[in-house]
């Protein structure tokens, strides 16, 4: 929307206040007075300037001597240090002879009686006062109490008066001042200063007890001219010597300090070293420019950055705005604590607040000399006075509803409903999907939105409003009328009341767990499933209480029912074995499929019966409800002891099943076998009688041949010959059919031999599983204890062949092993017993033989 047209509520228009942009408050550039822009990037530059035609070096508008610069490299500002450079020595000679100057005159007499002492001991005595100076030194002797130097050699004391003291260094770098009786010497390096107190007046520019400097070299100082001497290295940023401070302001450093006659502060910026003296200067300090907010003596200097913000309150009360980027230099007399804000969209500076309104934003805030509420436009930043403008604020329109202020930005979503009363006469006003409204509180108050379709009560303005989903009933009542809807939309007035709706879908409820006795007192449990659904809705509704509770009592009927019906049946009808089964039919042999087809029945019966049960209830109560099915899912029995005495009989079963299962197997095996048997003799005879008549008719034909050639060579032999081989032939013929006759009875005899002894196997194995099938239940213990017993042999066998072995299985598997229906440990403790008593009877059988024999 564009803010500089009127915006519209709903039929009229809401005249929200907006205000020309000339008179909005916008944001100013602040105005700074140029006293308060801190230079700190300014520094000392030494310029060189020709002044009264001598040249000299000219700091911050004071010009100083180019030689007494190039000495003692100092910014002075403007104050008047003297130097003293009279008591300066060039040479070890000059040292010596200033050294040795003293007002007063040494003893004459003694240097007479040196000298007399000399000549009386003919030179020993001279002798005897020498000493050799090394280089280096000087030679130090007393003269009268008046300390003197000499210089390196062989030198010798002559007066009386005069007494050797210990050499003393030329230059002693440890120690550079050094005194010797009223004497001083003074040894000034590079990169040091040093002064003093001068005593008296020398000269017409010099005054009593004034500090002065001496210059870089070496000075004889008598304590009759000067005190309170000192020299100091200059390796510190500050260096205090006598009434002086060196101060050092190097780049990225501010130094300051208070003039006492002006009484102000001076900065002290970087440059050549500063010398001040505390006659002129007090409270000197020196701190680094590292945060963007620090304190030099009573300034306060400020950095701010881009992206901040600054400000300050005068002491008059005013506020002064710091924009950025610049430094600034306040100072405390004038101003408050600075505070240096980073830029937002909204933030409070002092006594201003600042916003930045953004597109997509809707803002305002109140101006209190008219209570209006004034809109500020997007794309601006205001700066508003709190004096004048209450804070203001800012709200995103990401919502179809934005409140601002007591303005309210209704955009109606599609599929909700939006609405308002009017503040003039009450009326509930509903707004369409199709225009934007900025709706003012003084016009429309309690302005909602719901969605539309809900399947929940809401209410919309004196509106009820709910959705009807599919598979329900709506259920209003007005004036105590129940009224049934179907599904849809409905929008009702207040007068109606509106209920949840009823639930028409189908439920299908799992009843499980439900414990109860049979007739003959059998623990059981049943499970079944019930289906059931809402016919009338009404009567529903009428129901004393809720539609839960309707359903637990359904199910609760339900229960109660399928219990009272099951009860009244035997264990057997319910979940029938192979021996009930058997007292039905003893002669049937398909149990499981009659026990099948009989349950099926009274399960069918017992779902039927309870059906109509259930809807009787339903009917008679008025409940408006349908059974559609029950469904019986299982019946589980919980006696324990009863279904291990089942799960026994149905082992026994099956165990008998599976012998004569075995038995029939075995039978179908050796008939099987016998079968095969009889097939493979019948085909070796069918062989051996092939390949006796080939024989024969291989040794007919061989017979034919050697009859031909016996022809051919003579037809008498071949008479005769013929004569010998067809009664040959004949013999041999008649025995061979004797020998196939022979081994196609014998063959016959073998295959009946076989087959008897296979019918003979059968009829066995037949008696004997028909026998095992009937053996009584002692037999089969006393078989299992014979077993039992064979299985202990072997047991103590692999006792005795591995004890350790066999001990440590027992110990770790005794109580899980089992030798049939004991466990491994009852098995060997009855073992044991079986043993002892054995073993009694044997040697009570041994003692009677031996008394027999005895």
């Amino acid at each position: 929307k564009n803010f500089s047209l009127p915006l519209l509520g709903s039929p009229r228009n809401t005249n929200t206040q907006m205000e020309d942009e000339q008179q909005l408050p916008l944001e100013q550039t602040p105005v700074v007075p140029e006293e308060l822009m801190a230079d700190i990037k300014r520094t000392v530059r030494v310029e060189r300037q020709t002044v009264d035609g001598r040249p000299c070096v000219v700091l911050d508008g004071t010009p100083i001597d180019e030689q007494v610069f190039r000495e003692a490299p100092f910014n002075l500002l403007g104050q008047n240090l003297q130097r003293d450079d009279t008591q300066k020595v060039e040479t070890n000679a000059e040292l010596i002879d200033v050294f040795n100057t003293y007002s007063s005159k040494g003893n004459t007499m003694g240097s007479v009686l040196g000298a007399t002492f000399s000549v009386l001991s003919l030179g020993a005595y001279k002798l005897s006062r020498r000493r050799t100076i090394p280089p280096g030194f000087f030679g130090h002797y007393l003269s009268s109490q008046r300390h003197k130097l000499v210089m390196p050699g062989v030198r010798t004391l002559t007066a009386t008066t005069d007494h050797w003291l210990e050499n003393v260094m030329m230059d002693d770098e440890t120690n550079p001042k050094r005194s010797f009786g009223d004497k001083t010497i003074l040894q000034v390096p590079e990169n040091h200063i040093a002064g003093g107190y001068r005593i008296g007046r020398h000269g017409e520019a010099s005054m009593d007890q004034e500090y002065v400097l001496f210059s870089q070299g070496r000075h004889v100082l008598p304590d009759s001219k000067y005190y309170g001497i000192g020299v100091t290295k200059l390796n510190n940023e500050l260096v205090k010597i006598g009434p002086l401070t060196v101060v050092y302001v190097m780049e990225g450093f501010l130094a300051g300090a208070y003039r006492r006659k002006q009484a102000v502060y001076q900065v002290l910026y970087p440059g050549p070293p500063y010398i001040l003296h505390e006659q002129d200067f007090e409270q000197i300090e020196r701190v680094k420019r590292s945060d963007d907010l620090f304190q030099l003596g009573p300034f306060m200097f400020i950095t701010v950055r881009e992206g901040w913000i600054g400000g300050c309150y005068r002491r008059d009360g005013s506020y002064q705005i710091l924009p950025p980027p610049h430094s600034y230099q306040l100072h405390t007399k004038d101003y408050h604590e600075v505070e240096v804000l980073e830029r937002k969209t909204q933030f409070k500076l002092g006594p201003f607040y600042y916003i930045t309104v953004r597109f997509g934003y809707v803002a305002g805030a109140y101006r209190k000399k008219d209570g209006k509420y004034i809109v500020l436009p997007p794309g601006q930043t205001y700066q508003l006075n709190e004096n004048e403008w209450t804070e203001p604020n800012q709200v995103q329109r990401n919502k179809h509803i934005t409140v601002c202020g007591p303005l309210t930005f209704l955009t109606v979503q599609p599929g909700s409903l939006s609405g308002a009363f009017r503040v003039s006469d009450g009326v509930f006003e509903e707004f369409d999907d199709k225009d934007e409204y900025i709706l003012h509180e003084k016009e429309y108050h309690s302005v909602t939105t719901i969605e539309k379709y809900r399947d929940t009560l809401q209410h919309f303005g004196p509106f009820k409003v709910i959705t009807v989903r599919e598979g329900f009933s709506g259920l209003f009542e007005k004036a105590g009328v129940i009224e049934i809807k179907e599904p849809g939309f409905y929008k009702v007035p207040a007068e109606y009341s509106v209920h949840p709706p009823i639930n028409m879908k189908m439920f299908q409820e799992v009843l499980k767990d439900l414990h109860f006795k049979t007739k003959d007192g059998i623990g059981m449990s049943l499970k079944f499933t019930l289906t059931w659904c809402v016919s009338d809705p009404k009567l529903v509704a009428k129901f004393s209480g809720s539609f839960q509770d309707l359903r637990v009592l359904v199910i609760q009927r339900a229960c109660d029912t399928m219990i009272r019906l099951c009860k009244a049946y035997n264990r057997g009808d319910l979940l029938p074995t192979q021996e009930d089964i058997l007292q039905v039919d003893p002669e049937s042999e398909g149990y499981q499929k009659l026990a099948h087809r009989l349950t099926k029945e009274l399960y069918e019966n017992l779902e039927i019966t309870c059906k109509k049960a259930i809807q009787d209830i339903s009917d008679t109560s008025r409940m408006g409800l349908e059974i559609k099915s029950v469904l019986i899912d299982g019946i589980i029995l919980e006696d324990t002891e009863i279904m291990d005495k089942l799960g026994a009989i149905t082992k026994t079963m099956l165990a008998v099943k599976a012998e004569r299962v075995q038995g029939e197997l075995l039978i179908a095996k050796a008939e099987a076998s016998k079968r095969a048997r009889e097939k493979e003799e019948e085909a070796n005879a069918y062989i051996r009688i092939k390949q006796a008549t080939a024989e024969a008719d291989v040794a007919k034909v061989h017979a034919q041949t050697r009859i031909a050639q016996a022809k051919a060579e003579n037809e008498i032999k071949v008479e005769i010959q013929a004569a010998e081989a067809r009664a040959e032939a004949e013999a041999r013929r008649i025995r061979l059919e004797i020998e196939v006759e022979q081994k196609t009875r014998q063959a016959e005899a073998e295959a009946a031999a076989i087959t008897a002894i296979a019918e003979a196997e059968y009829q066995k194995k037949m008696k004997e599983n028909d026998a095992a099938s009937h053996i009584p239940k002692q037999d089969l213990e006393i078989r299992f204890a014979e077993l039992q017993v064979q299985m202990l042999e072997k047991v103590g066998q692999a006792t005795w062949a591995y004890p350790d072995v066999f001990t440590g299985f027992l110990k770790t598997f005794g109580d899980k092993l089992r030798f049939g229906p004991l466990t491994a440990g009852e098995a060997m403790q009855r073992f044991g017993r079986e043993f002892d008593t054995l073993q009694a009877k044997a040697d009570g059988s041994a003692d009677d033989t031996a008394a027999s024999h005895a």
